[in-house]
């Protein structure tokens, strides 16, 4: 008999899942959000840490809310102002729960990697810091370390477990990690959050494109895909804790076991194809690992009795919309985004030194004293940059890490004055400089050499106003 619910089950969600109506639902309904008060029309539930409240309810700002409205179950991020009541709205609001906030200043006094990985010496110590909000990984001989997102911590559940499994997590608890006497490591940052796959297929191409660059560069591919399983598994379970917090907890932790032990495998080699636009991985491949992650959601929640209405229906919704990629990356959020420019891998090497590269903090013309105009900023131990300089830095470490050692941005706008085997001038009043463009080169731009198939790009041209870069003697 419960085999039998249990197919039932599935074929439900399944012509459920298939007959979705964003933008045309019977009937929409307003919601609005204002001094931490929510409202929803008077015939619409509010679920709320284990409690019903009908028609409103005092919630916290950035808090996910399930609303219960005509039998079906609807998800809101109070963090998105007003919105109607529909699966466009839910959709929305997962979307903010992965993005929301997740913007980090870069700190003055101590070094960025790309990936996300604030790096902070104390005499032979090294402190590896995660400052972005999705999971990240630091690889050392013999071990790997995988970082929390920045200011979170896990849900008071065996989750920690049910993740761990066999898999080498020796840290997982803490959104950072301190060595001693550490000469190298290799850091990892999960791009997964970019996967939407019908609503943005720009954010689709980002993430292939990065963890191929990550491959080609050195990472380890079992560690790229691991961080990513992480990161989708405990969006998905923070999710759930966040919508119903008076869920029973053993059925969290039986779908976290299904999670990491049985769907674990499946989604691990998925995972693989997916990152790296394998060829191999179709639209197919995906659902049917959705469809795999559902039917341990299913089972969960048969063995565990509870009700598939109003919670139930609240966690298939929830599950839906991350299982399939379904989420939306709202406009409100693409300035946030900070996951668009750091890098899926990264290497670092003590005795680097961020301070090696500087940039002056005035802009020049390229008729200016340069050389006096360094020793005016930084003294007589500072001297223009050769290009020579950026290429065996970059050959030695990286392009990212001499970028993110400079906090650099991405653009011609943003390029930096250099010389070239001690000359300032290519022809004429061409002046040397240097810009980011990340493999992307504008046609008009006449690049002399370049780093990394146009990481960077040595250029020259006259009327210039810009920063001068500068190298310790």
């Amino acid at each position: 008999m419960k085999k039998l619910l249990f197919v039932l089950l599935g074929l439900s969600f399944a012509l459920f899942s298939c007959k979705k109506d964003e933008e045309n639902p019977v009937q929409k309904f307003d919601i609005s959000f204002s001094g931490n008060t929510l409202k929803v029309p008077s015939n619409a539930t509010i679920l709320l840490d284990g409690k019903q409240y009908q028609g409103s309810a005092s919630v916290a700002k950035n808090r996910l809310v399930a609303i219960i409205a005509e039998n079906k179950a609807y998800i809101y991020y109070t963090g998105m102002g007003n919105a109607n009541l529909n699966d466009s709205t839910s959709r929305r609001a997962i979307g903010y729960l992965m993005f929301s906030d997740f913007l980090q200043e870069k700190s003055g006094q101590a070094l960025e990697l790309s990936t996300g990985i604030r790096v902070e010496q104390s005499g032979n110590q090294y402190t590896f810091t995660n400052v972005k909000k999705r999971f990240a990984a630091i690889e050392r001989p013999g071990n790997t370390d995988y970082l929390f997102q920045r200011g979170e911590a896990w849900p008071s559940i065996d989750w920690m477990q049910a993740v761990k499994g066999n898999n080498p997590v020796s840290f997982l608890e803490f959104d950072n990690v301190t060595y001693t006497n550490i000469s190298r490591v290799k850091t990892y940052g999960a791009t997964i959050r970019l996967l939407p796959l019908s609503n943005n297929l720009l954010t689709w191409k980002i993430l292939a494109d990065k963890n191929t660059q990550a491959l080609n560069a050195g990472a380890d591919p079992t560690i790229l895909a691991y961080v990513n399983f992480i990161d989708f598994s405990y969006v998905t379970l923070k999710a759930v804790s966040e919508l119903i917090s008076g869920i029973p907890v053993p059925f969290l932790d039986c779908w976290a076991a299904y999670v990491a032990d049985v769907f674990g495998d499946v989604v691990f080699s998925t995972m693989i194809q997916l990152l790296t636009n394998d060829n191999h991985i179709s639209k197919q491949n995906w659902e049917n690992t959705a469809n795999d992650l559902l039917n341990g959601f299913f089972g969960c929640v048969i063995s565990n009795g509870i009700e598939i209405t109003g919670v139930g229906m609240v966690l298939e919704q929830a599950l839906d919309i991350l299982s399939t990629g379904q989420w939306i990356i709202d406009n409100a959020l693409i300035s946030s985004l900070d996951i668009l420019s750091t890098s899926a891998y990264e290497p670092w090497q003590a005795g680097n030194g961020w301070d090696l590269f500087k940039t002056t903090f005035n802009y020049y013309k390229e008729t200016d004293n340069l050389e006096q105009a360094v020793i005016n900023e930084f003294g007589s131990s500072y001297r223009i940059a050769d290009w020579n300089d950026v290429v065996a830095y970059c050959q030695n470490n990286s392009p990212g890490l001499f970028i993110s050692n400079l906090n650099w941005q991405l653009g011609e706008e943003n390029s930096l004055m250099v010389v070239r085997n001690g000359q300032h001038f290519w022809a004429g009043s061409r002046h040397y400089y240097i810009s980011r463009f990340d493999h992307n080169k504008p046609s008009h731009y006449l690049a002399h050499a370049n780093i990394n198939n146009h990481h960077i790009d040595l250029g020259s041209w006259y009327g210039l106003n810009m920063p001068v870069l500068c190298i310790k003697k």
